[in-house]
């Protein structure tokens, strides 16, 4: 009789074994993890070696032919343009850590405006501010709010500055 479920090895829950991606090297043809824990432990490795990935991201980057650059652009267009909604929510959660429900989830309490100005940025969707730093989200920001954080570095003494300039002139 053949298995239907199978135990993590990290979390030691019994669950069906949809709940288990492939590997050839396996006794079963399965990896020893569930699917939730090594998402849970990519997740924690990538957030741990970003600058590991960005530099081997830019090494295969230098060694593709133009042809092959030019391939990867169509493919991520095309990508993109099955589903603009999948793809945003890609970016979303690669830059800033939120999903477009979080997304849609702080706009509707914001308002729909900028948390700053009030404004609306016009057709274009607001920005995400977040800590460079920390990587923490703050808010959605319209382009004129956003630019003017990151000129000034996100740095309160310049902004404390520039509104004793502003009140003194």
């Amino acid at each position: 009789m053949e298995a239907t479920t199978k135990t993590c090895s990290k979390c030691t829950r019994t669950l069906p074994l949809s709940e288990y991606r492939t590997q050839k090297t396996s006794p079963d043809g399965l990896r020893y993890e569930c699917k939730d824990c090594q998402k849970q432990y990519m997740a924690t490795w990538r957030s741990e070696n970003r600058q590991r990935m960005r530099d081997h991201e830019a090494r295969r980057r230098a060694t593709m032919s133009e042809e092959e650059k030019a391939r990867k652009r169509e493919l991520d267009l095309a990508r993109y343009h099955a589903d603009p909604s999948v793809a945003r929510d890609k970016i979303l959660r690669k830059k800033y850590g939120i999903s477009q429900a979080e997304y849609d989830a702080m706009l509707e309490k914001q308002g729909g405006v900028c948390r700053i100005c009030g404004g609306t940025n016009g057709p274009r969707i607001l920005h995400v501010d977040h800590h460079h730093g920390t990587g923490a989200v703050r808010g959605l920001l319209c382009t004129n709010c956003n630019t003017g954080l990151g000129m000034f570095q996100d740095n309160p003494n310049f902004l404390s500055q520039a509104m004793t300039y502003l009140l003194s002139t």
